[in-house]
């Protein structure tokens, strides 16, 4: 009884927030969300497109809201965009390849809606769809050179869910920067371990404390509940005094990985940065002022957009290091450097 009551209430909230509008009378499509079943609030994924979201209604008159499943499932996330399909909502968002079977479905589902996917692992985009993607060779190196630039002569290894094209690309990349700023760095791509499941935390924080184990001491991670759950094992490590290091990607894992708010003490290093928000900001600005040309595509998002690198504060890395990698990524602009494509 207890637990109706609860999925009652939650229920009504939602309903009460999707009914609450912004003032002003709207000026374009309303958009929402369906987080990937964490909060809005995540300091993670959902909170960089929440954010851009809040800022985009204040400055713009448009209506904005979001849905939060009740579990990690492609069920609770088309339930979430039925909901808000039914109330009204116009562009949905749907954030990271955890949702990219709800992208695909939503798509077919609600021919008259426009889904943007962040990252969605689809093969081909549907017309009223648009997948963003950013360039994960790009963040990647750069994540890598700053993490040993700051600390030379560690061991690397990381934690990832699926064994994709992406996930490659950034990983080798990853190991080119680290090489690049520190040739006697131990890098091998047997350290880089892919669990096979999206939503698997206890699975991620034992392949990150069997990495540790082993010898690695810098571990890059995955932006799914199993790479939390890997970053989870490399906060209580650090906490607990062992000289080890997390690297974050997609979202700045600085908050996330901290193990002491009072004295700000992080175990995350620096994050691959791709900014979610800004770039589905990106497309949504596009829609509103008719331009259609996303839909049915795949956009790309690289070093020249300015929502790719690492975040723009890292407590944890020297002025000289950020300095270094800001360097680099000219280089990279520039056609100076030259990622190698990663072997399949």
């Amino acid at each position: 009884m207890q637990k109706k009551l609860i999925s009652f209430l939650l229920s009504l909230f939602m309903m009460l927030g999707l009914m609450a509008g912004c003032s002003g009378e709207p000026e374009g499509r309303k958009i929402a969300m369906v987080t990937d079943g964490n909060a809005v609030s995540d300091e993670h994924l959902n909170h960089s497109v929440w954010r851009a979201l809040l800022e985009y209604e204040e400055e713009n008159k448009i209506e904005v809201n979001f849905y939060r499943p009740n579990s990690f499932n492609t069920d609770e996330y088309l339930m979430g965009v039925d909901t808000l399909v039914k109330n009204g909502y116009e562009i949905i968002i749907l954030p990271g390849v955890i949702m990219s079977e709800a992208f695909l479905r939503a798509c077919e589902s609600y021919p008259n809606t426009w889904f943007i996917g962040i990252e969605s692992d689809v093969e081909t985009v549907p017309k009223n769809g648009t997948v963003i993607r950013f360039d994960n060779g790009q963040v990647g190196y750069l994540a890598g050179f700053a993490a040993a630039s700051e600390h030379p002569g560690r061991s690397y290894g990381g934690v990832f869910s699926l064994d994709s094209a992406a996930e490659n690309e950034l990983i080798h990349s990853f190991m080119d920067g680290v090489v690049g700023a520190d040739p006697s760095a131990s890098v091998s791509a047997e350290n880089f371990v892919f669990v096979g499941e999206t939503v698997a935390y206890p699975k991620g924080q034992f392949e990150a404390s069997k990495l540790f184990e082993n010898g690695v001491d810098t571990l890059l991670v995955c932006s799914e509940p199993t790479g939390l759950g890997a970053l989870a094992e490399a906060r209580l490590r650090r906490q607990a005094g062992d000289d080890i290091w997390a690297v974050g990607t997609d979202a700045d894992t600085f908050v996330t990985a901290t193990y002491d708010a009072e004295s700000d003490l992080s175990a995350a290093l620096t994050s691959a940065l791709c900014n979610y928000g800004k770039a589905a900001i990106d497309i949504v600005m596009k829609l509103q002022e008719g331009d259609k040309t996303p839909l049915g595509t795949s956009v790309l998002f690289d070093l020249s957009s300015g929502f790719i690198g690492i975040p723009e504060e890292n407590p944890n890395l020297s002025e000289e290091t950020v300095e270094a990698v800001k360097a680099e990524a000219e280089k990279l602009l520039s056609g100076e450097i030259v990622l190698a494509q990663p072997k399949n």
